[in-house]
């Protein structure tokens, strides 16, 4: 109600929040961060927003979608993530889009995992909640958890897709691909038709070095997005 008559230009991103209600007071709504970011440069620039697409080569895209279809169709998704937001995120996209996600931090509470360290059906987790950090470092920094769960869900013949976030930047893990090469190697090995879905979330001045990091992990076969929306609609689209 505030913000519907303030003079600076307002976007407004809350995740999961009600898009209808910001409408209501002619308030521009992003319901990803991605979204959040290139909406705010179209009101600084008077000009319109016409949403965000694929950030990739057509012809890469294809060959993703085809490889996910093939691979994963009639299998589940089951997302590890290092934080709340953006697990938040593509639970909010995969929801809307027709899925149903279990979790930890559930958009419906009828969706709450009986039991965090379990998938169950399509999962997306959330290991950077309290459950998953008492007495050991943050999962940013720490990815010895994570990786024994992706290799954990791997091993699950259910299980088609695993999607995964890499924040980089001060306060991560200085080298992600370490612990990252070890367990994505182990898996290959073991199940050659896993698609492993993968967005960084840094920049180029962050110290893990990202196109580096980008380019080891597509030659472990990982499918790189530029963005977590852009991880989890590419999924979307090839299995809606």
């Amino acid at each position: 109600e505030r913000l519907k008559n303030y003079k600076k230009k307002v976007v407004v991103c809350f995740l999961k929040g009600n898009e209808a209600e910001c409408k209501k007071r002619g308030l521009p709504f992003a319901a990803t961060l991605e979204d959040c970011a290139k909406l705010a440069i179209c009101v600084l620039n008077n000009q319109e927003f016409k949403g965000c697409g694929y950030d990739v080569p057509e012809t890469e895209l294809k060959k993703y979608i085809e490889l996910i279809k093939k691979q994963a169709k009639n299998k589940y998704i089951r997302g590890l993530y290092s934080g709340g937001t953006l697990c938040d995120e593509a639970l909010y996209l995969f929801t809307k889009a027709g899925f149903e996600i279990y979790s930890n931090i559930p958009l419906d509470p009828k969706l709450k995992l009986k039991d965090s360290y379990k998938s169950y059906k399509h999962t997306l987790v959330d290991l950077g909640e309290d459950e998953f950090t008492k007495g050991r470092p943050h999962p940013m920094i720490d990815y010895t958890l994570r990786c024994q769960r992706m290799e954990e869900e791997a091993a699950d013949k259910d299980t088609g897709i695993l999607l995964i976030d890499i924040v980089t930047g001060y306060g991560s893990h200085i080298n992600p691909l370490e612990p990252l090469v070890d367990s994505i190697q182990k898996i290959n090995q073991k199940n050659s038709e896993i698609v492993i879905v993968a967005s960084i979330c840094g920049t180029e001045w962050d110290p893990q070095n990202i196109k580096e990091l980008s380019k080891k992990l597509k030659e472990l076969n990982v499918i790189i997005m530029p963005t977590n929306a852009q991880a989890a609609r590419l999924i979307i689209d090839a299995l809606k």
